[in-house]
Parts: C-alpha cells; structure tokens; sequence
C-alpha cells in the first residue's frame, strides 16, 4: 500500500496590527486566534496532515469525516479540537461541506491532553463561531483583544459542553455496564446495548472503550466467565448447566471462551472438594 503524504499546515497569522501593543493592548499570552477561516465545498485533498498548533474545526452544514485514530463524524453543530502534531484529514462526505477552522495558542490549551482529539456537538456553538468569523472577515481597526476575547468566550464554552457531555457519557456507560452484570445470563446484543445508550454501534463501542478499557464483548465475556467459575468452583452443577445460566448456548464455544480467559478448561477449573 502506498504510504499518503503528510503535509505540515503553516501558522497563518492575523494582520498584527490588530493588535497595538503599545498601547497596552498586547496579544493575549492565554489564548489568541493564528486565523479564522472558513470554507463551504467539497474537500478534494487526500492528503493527510498536521500543525504545529491548536485547531478547532466547526460544522455550519453538511457532513464529513474527520479522519484521526479514531475517526470522528463531522456532522452540523460538531466541533472538533486537535492538538498540534496530530496527523488528520478532513473528507465530505455531502457536495457542500461548510466548515470553519479556528488556529489557536495560548497557556489555556497547555492543561488539555496533548495526543487526543476533544469533540463535541452542541448549536450553543453556532453563533459564537458566527460572531467569530463574521468579526475577523473584516480584519482592520484595533480589534485584536475582541478577537481574543470572543476565542476565550468559545474554548470555555466548548470545554463546558464537552464535559458536560463526558459526563452524560460516563452515566450511559455505567448503565450498560449495570445491564451487562444483572442481565448477562440472557442474550444481550450489542446493538440493543447501543441503543438503550441512544449511541450507533460504532459510537457505542468506541465509548465503552474509552470509560472501561475494554470493549462491549470483551467485557461481557469477563462477567459471564467469573460467574462461570464461581459455580463450577462451589457447585456440583454440570459444565453445560453453568454455560447455560451464563449466557452460553453452545458448551463447546463456553469451554473455548473459558479456558482463553482463565487458561484453564472449565472442568479443571471445579474443585473436587466443597
């Protein structure tokens, strides 16, 4: 497979004289805007790329992709911050993708992680991304310290909501995680997990990773086998018999499960004495 190019994107600067430092009004150390673009159209640019700076990308309308590890959907109202030196591209996966990018810098970012992308979706977004574009579309006069002030106003928002939304994350997570433990002798699909979750499979499986360290199956796996070998260390029940109430059909597939898991099979794993 031919190996895609990396372009390094270029700190495009605003005029400077937007702001006048001598007259006390410097550009914020805490965080400033590089520049504030923004473009409606089709993205033809396979290449990947990276910076060496804070960018944030928001979605006016249409629909895209984000391609970092892993992907994130570029729908209407997301905003995607990338740290510098992640390697990304942008696709549109609609004709009209309408999008701004944001630069930034400044000693507010250093607290964030640094090998992670940070997205949310949320329209309280939209008019302070508006406001934003729509004062730097006219970059003349000394209004380097709004530029600032409405980037501050924004990244604080922005982070509000995606903690906000970590933490709705972190609730529908431990109630599928509750589900998993009460319910695991019965037949529990993923997409039923998913949806009880109000998440797509992918966004389902890719949230459970990140609050758990596992994946959906993997962990469903573990709950069934512990209780597995707790019957068959304290029970005389039959090997079938314990797959069964652990949510195994088949007793082949339970004794393959249980000795990749426990590196036993089950009936070394039952003790002979009570």
């Amino acid at each position: 497979m031919t190996r895609k190019p990396v372009l390094h994107i270029p700190e495009y600067q605003l005029p400077a004289g937007l702001w006048a430092e001598a007259g006390g009004l410097a550009r914020s150390g805490e965080l400033t805007p590089l520049y504030v673009e923004r473009y409606a159209g089709p993205r033809q640019n396979p290449a990947l790329s990276y910076h060496d700076f804070w960018e944030l990308t928001y979605v006016f309308k249409g629909r895209g992709v984000m391609y970092t590890e892993p992907p994130h959907a570029l729908t209407p109202y997301t905003a995607c911050l990338l740290p510098p030196g992640m390697v990304h591209r942008e696709a549109a996966t609609d004709l009209m993708l309408d999008t701004l990018w944001v630069g930034l810098r400044g000693t507010r970012l250093s607290t964030l992680e640094p090998d992670r992308a940070y997205v949310v979706r949320h329209r309280d977004l939209e008019p302070w991304c508006q406001r934003l574009w729509e004062r730097a579309e006219h970059p003349f006069g000394l209004i380097g310290p709004e530029l600032d002030g409405l980037t501050q106003h924004l990244l604080g928002l922005f982070l509000r909501l995606q903690r906000e939304e970590r933490a709705r994350t972190a609730d529908r997570i431990d109630k599928a995680v509750e589900t998993m433990n009460r319910d695991f002798a019965r037949p529990l699909a993923m997409a039923e997990l998913a949806l009880d979750c109000g998440y797509s499979e992918g966004h389902f499986y890719r949230s459970f990773h990140q609050r758990t360290g596992k994946t959906p199956v993997q962990y469903l796996t573990e709950v069934r086998v512990r209780h597995a070998r707790r019957w068959l260390e304290h029970t005389t029940l039959s090997v079938e018999k314990v797959a069964e109430m652990c949510g195994f059909r088949d007793p082949l597939y339970f004794s393959r499960v249980f000795r990749r898991v426990t590196g036993q099979s089950p009936t070394a794993a039952r003790r002979r004495e009570r």
